[in-house]
Formats: C-alpha cells, structure tokens, sequence
C-alpha cells in the first residue's frame, strides 16, 4: 500500500460538547504544515447531491504551524495478544460482517492470537 504525502486523523469521529478529541498528522513534506479545524456538515463527493459542506471551527482551534513527521500506520483493524485468547461470540455481532471474515472471526474462538481484518 502507498502511503499519502499528508494525512490527518482523529481518535473518535464525533465529540459532544465538553468532550475532547485529539488529531494526528502523519506528513512526508519536509516542512512544517498549517492545521486548521471545519465542521464536516457534508462530505458527499457525488456532483449531483449537497457536495463537500464544511463550517469554520477556528473558535474552538486557531490555525496553527506545526513540524512534519512521518508516523507509518496499518490500514484495517488490527489486534494482537501476548496470551492465549477465549471469545464468545454473539451471532447478532458478526451477520453483517462480509462472508470472507468468517474465517478469522474462527481464528479468536479457536484462540490464535492475532486478528487483522
């Protein structure tokens, strides 16, 4: 898999107010980049539908410099254990997963010990 020249990230998707979420940058430039903070209100690429519709949020972070640096990552999730692992499935949880991960939802309830989807 290629890497970006610049990705940005977030530990949750969404915060409440009084909530705190953290970003991350992950950037090959070999200077600093510029971080600024919009509201996605939209982010449908189809012409035909609202379109990419983003609200100013420089109230809550002004923009700001930062150094670049380049933080390598593994697409997908991803868990690994130093023991054994002891799973119980519950059926509800796994009908919507495509039947090609089947197999690796076997793999936690027959106690191996790594899973990457």
């Amino acid at each position: 898999m290629q890497d970006v020249f610049i990705a940005g990230y977030s530990d949750k998707l969404s915060v409440r107010p009084s909530e705190t979420i953290t970003f991350f940058v992950s950037s090959r430039a070999g200077s600093d980049f510029k971080a600024t903070l919009h509201r996605s209100i939209s982010a449908d690429p189809n012409p035909d539908g609202p379109g990419i519709v983003e609200q100013d949020a420089s109230i809550y972070f002004r923009s700001s410099s930062f150094a670049s640096r380049y933080q390598g990552f593994t697409p997908g999730s991803f868990a690994q254990s130093t023991t054994d692992l002891r799973a119980k499935i519950n059926t509800r949880a796994i009908r919507g997963l495509p039947p090609a991960h089947l197999p690796k939802v076997r793999q936690i309830c027959e106690r191996k010990s790594t899973l990457t989807f």
